[in-house]
C-alpha cells in the first residue's frame, strides 16, 4: 500500500501540472538533484519551465505532518535553493508553520502553503 505523504506529494505536483498546463511544464517527482557542493539532494516535486524572459526552476518540499514545519526545515529548503541553482522554493504543509519559520520564509521569499481538509473547510461529506 502506498504510504499517504506519497500520495500527497503526488497529488501536489497534478496541482501543479494542471495549474501550469499552458507553460508546458515538465513536473518530476521524488527527484535527487545534485548540488553545486556536490552534495545530493531528494527534492519531492520539481517544477521547471522556460518562459521567454526567465528559465524557471522550482522545488517543491511537501510536509504531511501531524505538526506545524519549524524553521529549521525552512532554512534547509533555502540552502537547498541555492545549492541546486533553483530561483524558487515552495514548502506545503498539511498542518501549517512555526512563527518562525513564517518569518524566515518570508524575509527570504520562500513560498508557505497550508492545505485544509474539507473538515477545515467546513464542508460535510456527504455519503450515498
Amino acid at each position: 500500500m502506498t504510504k499517504k505523504w506519497k500520495i500527497f506529494e503526488r497529488i501536489i505536483a497534478k496541482i501543479y501540472e494542471i495549474k501550469l498546463s499552458d507553460f508546458k511544464p515538465e513536473i518530476k517527482h521524488n527527484v535527487i538533484l545534485k548540488g553545486k557542493s556536490g552534495a545530493s539532494h531528494q527534492i519531492d516535486v520539481l517544477v521547471e519551465l522556460s518562459l521567454p524572459l526567465i528559465n524557471i526552476r522550482e522545488i517543491i518540499e511537501v510536509k504531511r505532518w501531524q505538526s506545524r514545519v519549524k524553521k529549521s526545515v525552512v532554512m534547509q529548503i533555502n540552502e537547498i535553493t541555492d545549492d541546486v541553482n533553483a530561483n524558487r522554493a515552495t514548502i506545503i504543509s498539511r498542518k501549517g508553520f512555526q512563527k518562525g519559520a513564517i518569518q524566515y520564509a518570508t524575509h527570504h521569499g520562500i513560498n508557505l502553503y497550508r492545505i485544509l481538509t474539507p473538515k477545515e473547510l467546513g464542508v460535510h461529506t456527504l455519503y450515498i
